[in-house]
């Protein structure tokens, strides 16, 4: 059953993402140090504004799909998706536009973003097929 499917994968990504929530909650300065941060180094507002933030992003992003699965709703899977695409496009904006340094965590961006857009266009093809 592709319903099954959907919700075996939407909820291992979705325990992907809790797992780098609570990396941030309880672990940032291994999360930072993943994403090239020397969290040490960093001011009490930068530390504030990285777990603040990614804790959101993660958090937000986890909900998303857990709602994605339970409802097999694809509006749930886009809204995750497009998070991640948004991230990795404003990633290689940083890198060309205002020269940051150019990292890779963009690719895990899109891929992070084009697992959820693909079950949430499975699941609106399902849905469409069904009616026809």
């Amino acid at each position: 059953n592709i319903s099954f499917a959907i919700r075996t994968l939407g909820v291992i990504f979705a325990y992907g993402l809790l797992g780098l929530t609570l990396n941030w909650a309880f672990q940032p300065e291994l999360a930072a140090s993943g994403f090239g941060f020397n969290f040490s180094e960093l001011s009490l507002d930068a530390k504030n504004a990285l777990i603040r933030d990614f804790n959101a992003f993660f958090l937000a992003s986890f909900v998303f799909a857990i709602l994605g699965v339970i409802t097999l709703n694809s509006a749930w899977f886009f809204s995750a998706g497009i998070i991640y695409i948004c991230a990795g496009i404003f990633n290689l904006i940083a890198i060309y536009t205002h020269g940051t340094d150019y990292n890779q965590i963009f690719v895990g961006e899109f891929l992070l973003g084009i697992f959820p857009l693909a079950l949430g266009i499975i699941i609106s093809y399902q849905k469409k097929k069904a009616k026809v």
